[in-house]
């Protein structure tokens, strides 16, 4: 029995001594910590830290933007369309996915529509005659909540081309005129088409303090027109955004 325990004392202390060779450290290893020195530990936190700014600024921002809008209605029978100045307004957000390419958006107010004026106008009703002979002008007037989604191409720093699908959701549409002298206005959503698509192009700079300026041109594909009786009219918004904006982060 005693011969056991003392075979056993002897393996146990065999079994430590070769654990602790394992995590000794050697006077070669001791003297390569020692070099490491404060600089080296400064240069990897500052490497860790550019490489978490990249990706932030790879990242989404968010922002205002908002402008003027030089708008009209083209197409067949809208001669006597003219440009209209409104207003645009709302919020904008950027994805970066790769160094040049990123996808824009946007959700906006936009003051759209066209002036109009024409000479010897004559004005039915419900298929009677109210008026005719006449000088008629004044301002077709519609009011849309615009989603845009765009790609935006950088062509050097700060400056991006984008390109994109645009959706307008009418709010209001009212005809404010003058015939023969007598001012009018009439509400005539019912009679305009509630979905305006198109495209959209533009220029867009962006400053190192996230102040973002751009210009863009919107070309609607969709008739505006929903009139409850025929007639050759087809007419299509078209539209140039002149926009500032800041991004937040």
């Amino acid at each position: 029995m005693n011969k056991f325990l003392i075979f056993a004392v002897i393996a146990l202390m065999g079994f430590n001594s070769i654990k602790a060779q394992e995590v000794a450290f050697t006077d070669t290893e001791i003297d390569n910590l020692s070099a490491i020195g404060l600089s080296d530990i400064d240069g990897l936190t500052l490497n860790n830290r550019e490489t978490v700014s990249s990706i932030q600024e790879k990242g989404m921002k968010f922002g205002i933007i908002g402008g003027l809008v030089c708008s009209t209605i083209y197409g067949d029978e809208a001669d006597s369309f003219d440009n209209r100045i409104g207003l645009h307004f709302g919020v904008m957000g950027t994805r970066a996915i790769s160094d040049d390419f990123a996808i824009h958006g946007e959700l906006l107010y936009a003051a759209m529509g066209s002036d109009f004026e024409e000479e010897g106008f004559e004005i039915f009703e419900a298929g009677i005659q109210r008026g005719g002979g006449g000088d008629i002008s004044g301002t077709f007037k519609l009011d849309y909540l615009i989603l845009l989604i765009a790609a935006q191409y950088s062509i050097a720093e700060g400056l991006t081309l984008e390109a994109g699908p645009q959706v307008g959701f009418l709010l209001s549409a009212k005809d404010e005129f003058v015939f023969d002298g007598i001012s009018e206005e009439e509400d005539v959503k019912d009679q305009t088409k509630g979905l305006d698509v198109g495209v959209s192009g533009g220029v867009g700079y962006e400053f190192d303090l996230g102040l973002y300026l751009k210009a863009r041109y919107y070309l609607g594909l969709l008739e505006v027109n929903d009139f409850m009786f025929p007639g050759n009219e087809s007419w299509k918004n078209s539209a140039l955004f002149v926009s500032a904006g800041f991004f937040f982060n």
